[in-house]
């Protein structure tokens, strides 16, 4: 797709690069050509560093600045606090930050990590890990279930719901998807962590331009993570 965008003549390519190594050559041949190349939603520009500018949420710094919140607002006792973490795929940059992020921070607070699955942001898949740790280690010996996208953080409450666990285990999304932000409304998530994928988007678009007209870019740029909480949730509603 890359090659085939290139050769009708783009002259701003914009990409979100799941996964760096298959697509370096053909990016490589783009700028090579003149193309001014736009990460979206990713932060590393060190891992292409012809890259024109990154426009994404840094993934470990959103990822600390939940997981600081979730522990400082909703575990007064950390050191005796219990948490599982589901994932997405192992290899993927920004799930490989997230989970660092979170990890970090759990642990310089003293918090148990009793767990970290990688759930490939698959909603079944996440129920399924939380089945077997509410299964092995029951209701009251899980405080919390941190989630790494919101796909799986629908998974998680709908396993949670299923063990009538609402209220006893925390949860927490990442991503700010709809659905969990009228579950945080409703009581039944704690809070998501969600990116800005619309303002990611706009500014991608604008610094395309800006760079095509000459114009100083900046070679990363981060718009931030919004905490949604039952407090606040309203406002991220569609």
């Amino acid at each position: 797709m890359i090659e085939n965008m290139v050769t009708n003549g783009v002259n701003v390519l914009l990409i979100a690069p799941t996964l760096m190594d298959t697509v370096r050559g053909p990016l490589e041949s783009a700028v090579d050509r003149g193309v001014k190349v736009i990460f979206v939603d990713y932060s590393d520009y060190e891992a292409f560093p012809k890259v024109t500018t990154c426009v994404g949420t840094g993934n470990y710094e959103a990822a600390r600045t939940i997981a600081d919140f979730f522990v400082k607002n909703f575990f007064p006792d950390p050191k005796n606090t219990r948490v599982a973490i589901v994932r997405g795929m192992l290899g993927v940059e920004s799930h490989e930050l997230r989970t660092r992020g979170f990890t970090e921070i759990l642990n310089a607070a003293g918090v148990q990590i009793l767990d970290v699955q990688d759930a490939d942001s698959n909603a079944d898949k996440a129920a399924t890990y939380v089945e077997n740790w509410i299964q092995k280690y029951g209701v009251d010996g899980i405080d919390a279930i941190m989630s790494g996208s919101d796909p799986m953080t629908l998974g998680i409450l709908s396993a949670v719901e299923n063990a009538d666990a609402l209220g006893k285990i925390k949860i927490h999304g990442f991503d700010g998807f709809q659905a969990v932000i009228q579950a945080v409304g409703e009581g039944k998530i704690t809070f998501s962590g969600a990116q800005k994928p619309y303002k990611i988007g706009y500014d991608a678009v604008m610094r395309g331009l800006d760079a095509m007209q000459g114009k100083p870019v900046e070679k990363y740029y981060d718009p931030g993570v919004d905490l949604i909480t039952r407090e606040n949730y309203k406002d991220f509603l569609n």
